[in-house]
């Protein structure tokens, strides 16, 4: 019996150890983590479109998580739905956002069939400090002649660098009160010409994005998103 019970902690802490090594601050982890944020015109404060996000898979890879995120699109004026997908992977704390989920869902939709596309995640470590550069992310979709978007162009790339913790703050949100971390990022977004603006996400622990930012070249706020609603399934 004294076994026994020397052993039963043993597991215990192994486990948590395990689990800890592979989860993310800055995300959350359990399948059917469900959350709505919802898009707006900084102008109007009138909404533009929903996304409507899902951890639709949790693969144990050894020291890191891989996350399955289904990303629906939806705009109320048009009713357009449009549903991706997209991965997260945690390893000791650190998060990785495919650059799939920052994509336009014009340029990134339905059909990816045919499309050449390589990125560098977006990373967010596990421990951030005001003033900490990040490093860049970007990717680059090459479309064939039969399935370029509506703008016509061959190519389209969208690019965060100068990423760095600006401070952390309380926000809060339809969606509750967070405790978050604030990074901010130069874009630009290439097409037929270069689209440079800033953009700025609020992170907070577990729940990922709660709100953002975006900013003309000159720091105007053009759009702004906010999370409305996070559930787990």
């Amino acid at each position: 019996m004294k076994v026994f019970y020397i052993i039963i902690p043993f597991f215990i802490v192994m486990f948590s150890m395990s689990y800890c090594a592979k989860s993310c601050n800055y995300f959350p982890t359990q399948k059917g983590s469900y959350w709505i944020r919802a898009t707006y015109n900084a102008k109007t404060d009138r909404i533009i479109h929903y996304e409507i996000e899902e951890i639709t898979s949790v693969k144990d890879k050894g020291q890191t998580l891989q996350l399955t995120v289904s990303s629906t699109y939806y705009n109320p004026k048009t009713k357009t739905t449009i549903t991706r997908t997209y991965f997260v992977k945690c390893s000791k704390g650190n998060l990785a956002i495919n650059m799939r989920a920052f994509v336009s869902f014009e340029y990134l939709g339905n059909d990816e069939s045919e499309l050449e596309i390589s990125s560098v995640d977006m990373l967010v470590s596990s421990s951030l400090s005001s003033g900490q550069k990040l490093e860049d992310a970007n990717i680059t979709i090459k479309y064939p002649a039969n399935k370029m978007p509506a703008s016509n162009t061959p190519v389209y790339s969208v690019t965060h660098n100068n990423r760095r913790v600006r401070k952390t703050e309380t926000t809060t949100t339809p969606a509750g009160t967070f405790e978050c971390v604030v990074i901010d990022s130069d874009v630009n977004i290439t097409t037929l010409k270069n689209m440079p603006s800033k953009t700025a996400f609020w992170f907070a622990p577990d729940k990922g994005i709660v709100r953002t930012e975006n900013y003309d070249q000159s720091g105007r706020i053009q759009t702004y998103s906010v999370l409305r609603y996070f559930t787990v399934k």
